[in-house]
């Protein structure tokens, strides 16, 4: 029997990660049509090529929440379906998969921080959450250090 990811949304489409070869061959496939390897979340032409991009990106996140950039192969030696190994890592950036997807240009922590004092000394309070990217930035922040985030404490919190 075969296990597969399905998300809330799927509409009873699977993403096997078993098929990792054949996904990388769809997504070069969906590269050479729109020239890059930016599936939209909502790409309804091919329901599992969209759901193996974002089982990747959410396994991106997942592990570097851990301070991992791969998994490492189990000491039994076997690969499993969803192990994202620095082999299957480095064949998914050779084809130019994006990990991270922004829509929004990513400032530096400290222009996000002048951006919050000179806020701050023009409305004598700190951003609200509903003050755009910079409130939301601070929400941010404000979660980070509460849930004691290990690498927030690291490189932020100084």
């Amino acid at each position: 029997m075969r296990s597969c990811i399905r998300p809330a949304s799927d509409n009873g489409h699977c993403f096997n990660p078993q098929d990792f070869g054949e996904f990388i061959q769809q997504l070069v496939q969906y590269k050479e049509k729109h020239g890059d390897c930016l599936v939209p979340r909502r790409y309804k032409a091919d329901p599992k090529l969209r759901n193996g991009v974002h089982h990747i990106r959410g396994k991106r996140n997942a592990l570097r929440k851990e301070g991992k950039e791969f998994e490492e192969i189990p000491p039994n030696g076997k690969v499993l379906s969803k192990t994202m190994t620095a082999e299957r890592l480095a064949e998914l950036d050779n084809i130019g998969f994006v990990r991270k997807v922004s829509t929004s240009p990513r400032l530096p922590s400290e222009e996000r921080f002048q951006d919050c004092m000179d806020y701050y000394e023009r409305e004598e309070r700190w951003p609200p959450q509903s003050a755009g990217r910079l409130g939301e930035w601070v929400h941010l922040q404000r979660t980070h250090y509460a849930q004691r985030d290990a690498n927030f404490m690291k490189y932020k919190a100084r």
